[in-house]
């Protein structure tokens, strides 16, 4: 240990100054009267979330670097000298997060983000372009939430163009190409890619407002693209999609964490009778949509993992997507995920796994409590009829209605991506939103194949259903090869037919990389998908080049 801290000692001195700078801005931030200091229960969350990070971080980043020693447990046999180097730090972190002093939630998520992206430059710099990539998924849920706090507090922050987010991404790209000299990774559903982004963009440029359907186009294509090459090209180089998958669950569940923090922090609010999460930051819909695509990954690590305590660790997760999915009442992304986890039940080593969901939500429905009796009364009596005829369904037939005769009168090359909301009133009668305090357009026609047709026309819609079709073919294709990963590639194949299904009714696409990262999510699991693909050829053409 103390050999390791010697050779990291310019990053030890570097995580000290960026902890002194995050308790001076503590203090600072006591005289910001928009913080109060949060209560016992809403400190329990933050905790998880960073015990969370770092148990991730132990396990997947020892393969990158000596800083790996530094999150490591103390061996038999320490000295007392070194443990005491060891247990001080680690108390006084715990203690800063439990205590919470000066209301240091806000400055010690600043610091971890500032640490994750600091160590995800030092992988990418010393050719550990996986790390780099997973650490800095891990420090993008934090990011949200500093910047959606920052926003709350200081209005009129941020940008149309661009967020805190969104440049992070942007730097570490512009690092990522000037660092990387190997060759890219190539395949063909790239090029589809490629097509997809460029066909979007001409569409963007036919709208009626080309500046915003320019800045819809940046968020919800062009950032979450730049992501997925880097991720592919990182996972294939390495040839460790495990190490990938296990970076990619942290951070969506660190996510999830921080909006139940959110909730728990703040409460829930009454729109139009319903008791949901949070509009903007922890709205329910978006975590919901995170939730279904990663849930099978863990049903497949879980399956998959000898050791006793990543089991629980992975169960833990069930229960906490569990909790997340069912808080969040999206009725549509549920039954998505129930349709795709029914896939399990042709893999013989999940199936038992699905009775543990069954049973999890029969206990989670049944359980009585002040903050989640308002959620749960909400399917007291609901039926299939009702469901059906619904208010929000009724809204959902008049989205997919409107957005038919937006493509009828834009054919080729629709109203823009991101013209939906601003065209909608043209083709069906606003509603009103108690949020809004007035009428209001849909955002999108809650179908994201017909949204792209709206909003693209033949142009970009097309290219999407190619690339979505196309990716799923592969899914499938490897789940038929089998092998001894065959039920991580069977929870992939699940994880797109879920995200494919829950389109029917979800029109939020990819990115909303301002908030919760449903882009990312889809983004890693299409690169999870290809590099498979391209690793399996690597090996194949290896065992060739021997046997000559």
């Amino acid at each position: 240990m103390l050999q390791a801290l010697r050779r990291n000692v310019i990053a030890v001195v570097t995580f000290l100054l960026i902890a002194l700078t995050a308790f001076l801005s503590g203090r600072a931030i006591l005289n910001n009267p928009g913080m109060s200091v949060s209560g016992w229960i809403s400190i329990i969350a933050p905790a998880a979330a960073v015990c969370l990070a770092v148990a991730f971080i132990t396990m997947n980043v020892q393969a990158g670097s000596d800083l790996s020693a530094l999150f490591s447990f103390s061996r038999p046999g320490i000295n007392k000298k070194t443990l005491l180097i060891t247990a001080v730090p680690a108390s006084a972190l715990g203690l800063l997060i439990v205590l919470n002093p000066f209301d240091f939630i806000m400055p010690l998520f600043i610091t971890l983000s500032g640490v994750l992206f600091s160590l995800s430059v030092y992988m990418l710099l010393n050719h550990k372009s996986l790390d780099a990539v997973g650490l800095l998924m891990i420090s993008l849920p934090f990011l949200t939430y500093v910047e959606y706090q920052t926003v709350r507090w200081n209005e009129g922050f941020g940008s149309d163009w661009i967020t805190i987010k969104t440049a992070i991404i942007i730097l570490f790209s512009i690092i990522w190409l000037i660092a990387d000299k190997m060759p890219r990774a190539a395949s063909k559903f790239n090029a589809l890619v490629l097509l997809f982004v460029l066909t979007v963009f001409c569409s963007a440029l036919f709208s009626s407002d080309v500046v915003f359907s320019m800045q819809r186009w940046l968020f919800e294509i062009v950032y979450p693209v730049i992501f997925y090459f880097i991720a592919l090209n990182s996972i294939s180089r390495e040839e460790d999609t495990r190490k990938f998958k296990s970076y990619f669950l942290a951070a969506i569940f660190v996510n999830v964490i921080l909006v139940l923090y959110y909730f728990l922090k703040y409460g829930g609010w009454d729109v139009l009778g319903e008791y949901v999460l949070n509009v903007s930051f922890a709205d329910g819909v978006l975590v919901a949509n995170v939730l279904i695509i990663a849930m099978p990954l863990v049903i497949a690590s879980l399956v998959t993992e000898q050791k006793r305590g990543l089991r629980l660790l992975y169960y833990a997760m069930l229960a906490l997507g569990l909790a997340g999915l069912v808080m969040s009442f999206a009725r549509t992304a549920q039954l998505s995920m129930a349709i795709g986890l029914s896939a399990f039940v042709f893999n013989k080593k999940t199936r038992k796994y699905l009775m543990f969901l069954l049973i999890a939500c029969i206990l989670l429905i049944a359980f009585n409590s002040e903050i989640l009796t308002p959620y749960l009364s909400k399917y007291e009596g609901l039926t299939f009829e009702g469901l059906v005829h619904e208010s929000s369904m009724e809204k959902r037939y008049e989205g997919w209605k409107a957005a038919l005769d937006m493509f009828k009168d834009h054919p080729v090359t629709g109203v823009g991506i991101g013209g939906y909301v601003r065209e909608y009133a043209k083709y069906a009668p606003e509603y009103y939103a108690e949020y809004a305090r007035g009428y209001v357009s849909m955002i999108s026609a809650h179908n994201i194949y017909l949204t792209y047709l709206a909003e693209t026309g033949l142009l970009g819609a097309l290219p999407f259903l190619l690339m979505l079709s196309t990716i799923t073919v592969k899914a499938f294709q490897a789940v038929r090869r089998g092998g001894k990963d065959s039920v991580f590639k069977h929870s992939l194949f699940i994880s797109v037919l879920i995200f494919s299904i829950n389109n029917l009714t979800d029109g939020i696409t990819f990115a909303y990389v301002k908030e919760i990262d449903k882009g990312m999510a889809f983004w890693s699991i299409a690169a999870l998908i290809v590099s498979r693909e391209l690793i399996e050829k690597n090996k194949g053409a290896q065992n060739v080049r021997q046997n000559i």
